[in-house]
């Protein structure tokens, strides 16, 4: 079974940078060693009145993970 790698606080904060400068997903992406699909979808879910806030994505996370953990 394949180990799922979650985004960092600090991959979070580089995607916000980079995205900020209009750098491409893909080259986020290859900047970040991860697949473009997975900046796509950190980009799509944790955006917040349409711009991706690191802060705001970070808390998004971590509010997911608590809620997950209680269905269990």
């Amino acid at each position: 079974m394949k180990k799922i790698n979650k985004l960092t606080s600090k991959e979070r904060d580089l995607i916000a940078i980079w995205k900020s400068q209009n750098i491409s997903i893909r080259q986020i992406a290859h900047r970040l060693n991860r697949q473009p699909s997975t900046v796509s979808r950190e980009l799509k879910r944790n955006r917040w009145k349409n711009i991706y806030v690191a802060i705001h994505a970070q808390a998004v996370s971590t509010q997911r993970k608590i809620k997950a953990r209680k269905r269990h």
